[in-house]
């Protein structure tokens, strides 16, 4: 505390400082900024750390007779997109894939006739209601090992891995994390930013460390996979870490400007999880809140942006599935988690909050991998409150 008649001495100065900070960041119990999200039209789990976490795809109400191979959507010539608070039209274009009640399974657009769209699939019942449209397939979190042909170094880096069989799709997203396993070279996880380009013959791959140029490797596997699994017998389990986490488009980001400030978050996710075993498994389904805190690159470091990173879990929600059994595909009913009220109490700086998942096998010799994490409602609201 600054003392009265100010010395100028380090103690006064830093006293004025948190005097003139705390008056200029306004009454107490008003909220200094408010940050957030809120979606609930269906989203895909990418698998992503980076943007984009989840991705949302178009939707229109729409109506369809059973057994009929067209919809009608209530909007002529196209449909709106959500992204929190813009509504953008757009067209809905041959190719796209198709969701909602009663729209066949694995549906897509072959025809585009105004507010007439003609389907690949017989509607399997009455169609009333939200349609949603996609350009892309609902992404896989799973992704069983690939033989490796070759795996050619690009820079130190960066790889090329190539497949020794054509895939009948391209089998990783850009930002996913796969692993390379019993190859002659470059073994190990790619993570950051992880797959940068896939195609059905060869994915381009990168990690932070370096990878010196050793030749070409050859054989091995390649796979990903979002499910932590358990260790074996005999062996004490490692501590999770961030990179486990599944984040979301559920996040908000807030700046607490000292001692005084406390950070109010509230926050939804509903999820529905698809899955396979391969041996009895007890799962483990973890919704977190986590913080991020800002750190501004150093001097002449080549991204200039604020980089967040993993701080503290805040709040978390834990459901236990025991005794799963062996099954070749299945689906979770939807998971939901609500967090009302949730206060933090950081130090002054920048931060994120995000709604982030985690998958885990818990016992010995389980054997369960989640494929695909479809998302519902979810929201968050952060503010920060003068004390």
């Amino acid at each position: 505390m600054a003392q009265f008649p100010v010395d100028y001495n380090k103690s006064d100065s830093e006293g004025i400082v948190d005097a003139v900070n705390y008056l200029l960041s306004g009454p107490s119990g008003l909220g200094q900024n408010f940050s957030g999200t809120n979606q609930f039209t269906q989203g895909w789990l990418t698998g992503n750390s980076r943007s984009p976490p989840t991705r949302t795809p178009q939707f229109s109400q729409a109506v369809g007779g059973s057994g009929k191979f067209t919809i009608t959507l209530d909007q002529p010539g196209g449909l709106t997109v959500s992204n929190g608070v813009q509504v953008t039209p757009l067209k809905v274009q041959v190719g796209m894939y198709v969701a909602g009640l009663n729209i066949a399974t694995g549906a897509v657009v072959v025809y585009v006739n105004g507010t007439e769209i003609t389907l690949s699939l017989a509607n399997t019942g009455p169609v009333s209601g939200v349609v949603t449209f996609n350009a892309y397939a609902p992404i896989a979190l799973y992704v069983a090992p690939i033989t490796i042909g070759t795996i050619d170094w690009i820079d130190e880096y960066t790889v090329q891995v190539n497949f020794a069989a054509a895939q009948p799709t391209a089998p990783f997203e850009p930002g996913q994390t796969p692993t390379v396993l019993a190859s002659t070279r470059y073994n190990g996880l790619y993570q950051s930013p992880g797959v940068v380009e896939c195609t059905t013959t060869y994915v381009v791959i990168r990690r932070t460390a370096v990878t010196a140029n050793t030749g070409t490797g050859a054989g091995g596997t390649i796979s990903y996979s979002n499910t932590i699994q358990p260790p074996a017998a005999g062996v004490s389990p490692t501590f999770v870490q961030s990179l486990n986490f599944n984040s979301t488009d559920a996040r908000g980001q807030v700046i607490v400007n000292g001692a005084q400030d406390r950070v109010f978050i509230g926050a939804q996710m509903n999820a529905i999880l698809y899955y396979f075993s391969t041996a009895v498994s007890d799962f483990e389904y973890t919704v977190m809140v986590n913080r991020y805190k800002g750190d501004i690159p150093t001097v002449g470091a080549y991204n200039d942006t604020i980089v967040y990173n993993f701080d503290k879990t805040i709040a978390q929600k834990v459901a236990f599935y025991a005794a799963v059994p062996i099954t070749a595909g299945s689906s979770y009913p939807i998971q939901e988690a609500i967090f009302s009220t949730v206060v933090d109490q950081p130090q002054s700086g920048a931060y994120l909050y995000r709604v982030d998942l985690l998958f885990k096998v818990t016992n010995t010799g389980g054997a369960l991998q989640v494929t695909r994490c479809d998302l519902g409602l979810r929201s968050m609201s952060v503010q920060v409150v003068k004390q």
